[in-house]
Formats: C-alpha cells, sequence, structure tokens
C-alpha cells in the first residue's frame, strides 16, 4: 500500500520522504498497511504466503483444487494455498481456519486436497514466473509472519482482510491516515522545507 503519488519534481519528493519517515510509523497507518497485505495474500498469492510459512516455522503446505471449475481453462483451478501445523490445525495468512470456512468461501464443486513438498513449490514457481516471489516479497512476508508469532505458531487470534473490514471501518482508516498525511505535508512546509532540492540531512534520516 502507498498512499503517495509519483514525485515529479526534487520539492515533490523531498515532501514525500519526509511524510514516509514519518507516516509509517503512526498507528492506523499500521493497521491499514497490516489489512492490505492479508488482502493481498488471502486473494491471490495465497501460495507465496504458504511458502514463506512453510520456510520460517517448516509447517507443511496444502493446495485446495477444485477439479470442476469454470473459473479456469485447465482441468482444475487452485482454490487456496494454506499450511497445517504441529497440531493439525489449519493456518492461512489470517491465521486459524478449517476446510469448511475456506470450502464455503469458494463455492467449491468437486474438493482435491494435495499436499505439496518445497520442490513442488519451487516447481510451480519456475513454471508460473508470475506467481513467483522474489527475496524481497519472501523478506515481508517473513517479517510479518515472525512480527505476529500469536497469530501463526499455534495462537487464535485472527488477522482480517481489507475486503472483510466493515465498511464504517474502512472508510474511517483511510479518512485517519489521510488526514494525517495532510497534517505531515502541512507541517513540512510550514517549517520552510519545500524550497531546497534536497531535504535536510535529519530529515533524510526520517527525524522524529
Amino acid at each position: 500500500m502507498a498512499p503517495f503519488t509519483f514525485a515529479r519534481s526534487p520539492a515533490e519528493l523531498a515532501e514525500t520522504r519526509y511524510v514516509q519517515s514519518h507516516i509509517v510509523a503512526h498507528p492506523e497507518y499500521c493497521r491499514l498497511a497490516e489489512h492490505d497485505l492479508v488482502e493481498r495474500y488471502l486473494r491471490g498469492r495465497c501460495q507465496v504466503f504458504a511458502h514463506s510459512l512453510l520456510s520460517v516455522h517448516g509447517y507443511r503446505v496444502e493446495f485446495l483444487w477444485d477439479r470442476q471449475s469454470k473459473r479456469s481453462e485447465g482441468p482444475r483451478c487452485l482454490i487456496h494455498a494454506y499450511c497445517v501445523r504441529p497440531d493439525g490445525s489449519l493456518v492461512d495468512v489470517r491465521g486459524r481456519v478449517s476446510h469448511q470456512e475456506i470450502e464455503l468461501e469458494s463455492e467449491i464443486s468437486d474438493p482435491e486436497t494435495v499436499a505439496m513438498s518445497k520442490s513442488a513449490l519451487l516447481k510451480l514457481f519456475k513454471s508460473r514466473p508470475l506467481t513467483r516471489p522474489d527475496r524481497r516479497e519472501m523478506l515481508i512476508c517473513k517479517n510479518f509472519i515472525e512480527r505476529n508469532a500469536d497469530v501463526y505458531v499455534l495462537g487464535e487470534r485472527r488477522l482480517t482482510a481489507l475486503a472483510d473490514l466493515s465498511h464504517e471501518e474502512h472508510s474511517r482508516l483511510n479518512s485517519v491516515v489521510k488526514n494525517k498525511i495532510d497534517e505531515y505535508i502541512a507541517q513540512y512546509r510550514a517549517e520552510g522545507l519545500t524550497t531546497g532540492v534536497h531535504p535536510p540531512h535529519n530529515l533524510q534520516e526520517g527525524r522524529q
């Protein structure tokens, strides 16, 4: 998630860096970024997050396929990827889930569960370049997993995807973050920092 427009001049770039260095520590921005990350790896790149859970905790990865899906041109369609923890419970980017929950969400016609080894995952990524994570994406996922150990290590706490937030909560978070960004922009301009080509050294480092 990046609520910043492309900076077209050195002055705008300096302003953007100033805002970024401040907003990333704001609690509501962090919450919005968390919901956005959960959304990304719940709907679209679930196999990447499952691979990250395997890398961090050694959990077994499973793919849920629909053998009669109309959403795929092939004989079957990948519905979801998740992991199995040592106690047998299932976990995806949200935390603990169940087969029934996943199947109800997806309206599967003919479900098939397949265990995926690490080598099978790597082979899949190689055959589908658009799904292959780079080192930066894997690092982001691993850091997120480690920061939320109470969710992924036999925990019960669940995270919420952006699309699953109530309309009121989504609007509230967006409003709070937008107002805070506007506040930092006004603060930057009030301090007279927009006239220079480069911000002062202390701002480049993210002044608190």
